[in-house]
């Protein structure tokens, strides 16, 4: 878990890698208690809100990442590929809003969700454009 914050006089810091919200809850009431007790009053003026929701998973076969692209586009998607730069196909998915990275080993990871709920819609809204997922390597 990591946690910043740039200016202490924003009264506000950002959490980085909690597996869940009541994980961050707890990180928070420790950060309060400890500066609590060095002398300082420290309050959750706010309830904390999720900004983003990282996910990783794996398609379980691989991905033709070259074929992905043209299909990708066709659907009208933002897609992003420079295999020279970096190895994944970058998709941008607009409801729920999302942004994937699909590997060619079908390894993937999702940032950009704000909502628990949104996670299985945005996977299932890629696997549909992603019709032979089963036989990709075919």
């Amino acid at each position: 878990v990591i946690i910043s914050g740039r200016d202490w006089s924003e009264k506000r810091f950002f959490i980085y890698g909690c597996m869940s919200s009541d994980e961050a809850m707890k990180h928070i009431e420790t950060i309060i208690n400890r500066v609590t007790e060095i002398g300082h009053n420290a309050e959750l003026i706010n309830q904390p809100t999720i900004t983003n929701i990282a996910v990783s998973g794996d398609f379980g076969t691989p991905l033709q990442l070259n074929v992905l692209i043209h299909r990708f586009r066709e659907q009208g998607l933002d897609v992003e590929y420079e295999p020279e730069q970096f190895p994944a196909l970058i998709v941008k998915i607009t409801s729920p809003s999302a942004t994937f990275l699909l590997f060619s080993t079908g390894k993937f990871s999702i940032q950009g969700i704000k909502r628990f709920e949104d996670i299985e819609p945005a996977i299932q809204q890629i696997i549909s454009y992603i019709p032979d997922i089963g036989q990709a390597e075919e």
